[in-house]
């Protein structure tokens, strides 16, 4: 009789054992009825996935406006300032074509663009906005180089020369035949074979009809054929129609030669 009240006990406190290992129903992580598929989505995607370091923006194309400035005021020489050194992002490049200035553009893309082996990229106008540079072919930059130089050595060679650093005058008209000019520039000849360095005056005659460009082309011809033996031209004519002038050199072969007589 007391095991059957024993084991009667111990059904009725059985359901009690069972749920005391149990966690408690308030404590269990139930979303509610309310909570939508986007919120939980949202709540496991923040739990679950590491959150790394931020990574730094891409450099832009473009630098800040007042570090370019300061970096255009510190160039003390802009001759010397070509391509990656040019301190701007954007510019403004002179046509090679008529010189006008094209719309700006930015110097990554110039670069980009440029064949380096045969190009360069100058600056020329550090305080335009955009700066202004210009395309640089650096054959043709060589090419004039030498010329200067040959220019320079032939100036030194004038130096030692007598006579050499003064200028003799000789002067025509458009209008001069080619008998006169011949007789005129006679003299000139006598002039730079000494050494001297000629000025050749083409002028203007008043009550005369003006020359047309033809004719003056061929008067220019004429002295530089007549002289062209013992002077070399030194540059383009310069001047107006009224007066135009022509400068020749000596050749160092003619000098050369009026210091060997003289030694002699």
């Amino acid at each position: 009789m007391l095991a059957a009240r024993t084991s009667l006990r111990l059904l009725q406190a059985a359901p009690r054992i069972a749920c005391a290992g149990a966690l408690p129903l308030a404590h269990l992580s139930v979303p509610s009825p309310s909570s939508s598929v986007s919120d939980l989505s949202r709540r496991n995607f923040t739990r679950h996935t590491p959150q790394g370091p931020t990574r730094p923006p891409p450099p832009s194309d473009e630098s800040p406006i007042e570090d370019e400035a300061a970096a255009l005021d510190r160039i003390k020489d802009i001759k010397g300032v070509y391509d990656e050194d040019i301190p701007v992002s954007t510019i403004v490049i002179v046509d090679p074509t008529n010189g006008s200035l094209l719309p700006p553009t930015t110097l990554r893309s110039v670069l980009a663009a440029l064949d380096r082996d045969r190009y360069k990229l100058l600056l020329v106008d550090r305080k335009h906005k955009p700066p202004i540079c210009r395309i640089i072919d650096k054959l043709e930059e060589k090419k004039q180089a030498q010329e200067r130089k040959q220019k320079e050595k032939e100036q030194k060679a004038n130096s030692r020369t007598p006579g050499a650093g003064s200028t003799k005058e000789v002067h025509v008209t458009w209008g001069v035949s080619p008998h006169d000019l011949q007789h005129k520039l006679k003299k000139g000849r006598g002039f730079l074979e000494k050494g001297y360095r000629l000025a050749v005056i083409i002028e203007s005659k008043k009550g005369v009809p003006p020359v047309d460009k033809q004719g003056q082309n061929a008067v220019l011809k004429q002295i530089a054929t007549i002289l062209e033996e013992v002077g070399r031209q030194a540059g383009p004519p310069s001047g107006t129609y009224r007066e135009t002038q022509l400068e020749f050199a000596p050749k160092p072969q003619q000098q050369q030669q009026q210091q060997q007589q003289q030694q002699n």
